[in-house]
């Protein structure tokens, strides 16, 4: 136990993994075993790929000193107007183009805003994400429009072999990461 307090002493930042450690444990036990079931980690695993892109881009504007608050707005923007632009008869490449150039378009506004007039990228952003919400919601018209049944969902939704607990969005994720 002392060398155990020892090494913590030296590198707290071991605290993050012996609370991690402790929290797996502790739900583990309270949840009867499913934390840690296949069915649940496939369910996480499923999720995972789209949080960790995020933040791998909020990660990039932590180095930078800076940070985005409307991330979350705008990743509701992009598959609403990609939604709306399919719909109206675009085909998928270039919708998808398309929306990945509206949020684009945003994060230039946020880092030109905040680098030409001096506001501070918290309050830039904090309107943006008011700006790109209510779009959402105008887009929408409040509730989510359907999408075309011939999507290819195999790029992103589908797994990767049968069985398996990754999604293809998670090889987008390496390969993103990776570039990154």
């Amino acid at each position: 136990m002392k060398r155990f307090l020892k090494i913590y002493l030296d590198k707290p930042e071991l605290a993050g993994l012996a609370l991690l450690i402790v929290l797996v444990l502790v739900f583990q036990a309270k949840s009867n075993g499913i934390l840690l079931s296949f069915e649940n980690m496939r369910g996480v695993m499923g999720l995972l790929p789209e949080m960790a892109l995020v933040a791998i881009g909020v990660t990039l504007l932590m180095i930078c000193g800076e940070f985005d608050l409307s991330v979350g707005s705008v990743f509701a923007l992009m598959p609403m107007s990609m939604a709306v632009i399919l719909n109206s008869g675009v085909p998928f490449t270039v919708a998808v183009l398309l929306g990945l150039m509206i949020c684009g378009a945003i994060g230039f506004i946020n880092g030109y805003v905040t680098l030409q007039f001096s506001i501070p990228s918290f309050i830039t952003t904090l309107g943006m994400l008011f700006i790109a919400r209510s779009l959402t919601i105008v887009i929408s018209g409040g509730f989510p429009p359907l999408l075309p049944p011939d999507l290819p969902t195999w790029l992103f939704t589908d797994y990767i072999w049968q069985g398996s607990p990754f999604r293809m969005s998670f090889l987008w994720l390496v390969v993103i990461a990776a570039l990154v």
